[in-house]
């Protein structure tokens, strides 16, 4: 996302790519034929799409959503 603030999108998808768990292709350097020339490499390599769904899911944290409320419950003073 070109308007991220400090570029932080790029960061998150670094994080993600440095454990395996995604490709990333710069909007500076995105064409349509390199966008079809990775989607056919995952498609092509059954293996590495599984190794990097392997990868991403080890690194999801499914109930981020609830820790979060928690935690600012906790700060209000209202702990559950």
């Amino acid at each position: 996302f070109p308007f991220a603030a400090d570029d932080h999108q790029t960061a998150n998808a670094e994080v993600m790519v440095k454990a395996n768990a995604a490709m990333l292709i710069k909007d500076s350097e995105l064409t349509g034929e390199k966008l079809v020339s990775n989607i056919k490499d995952l498609s092509d390599n059954k293996n590495l799409l599984e190794r990097m769904g392997a990868n991403a899911k080890s690194m999801a944290k499914p109930n981020a959503a609830a820790d979060i409320v928690d935690e600012l419950l906790k700060l209000a003073g209202e702990a559950a």
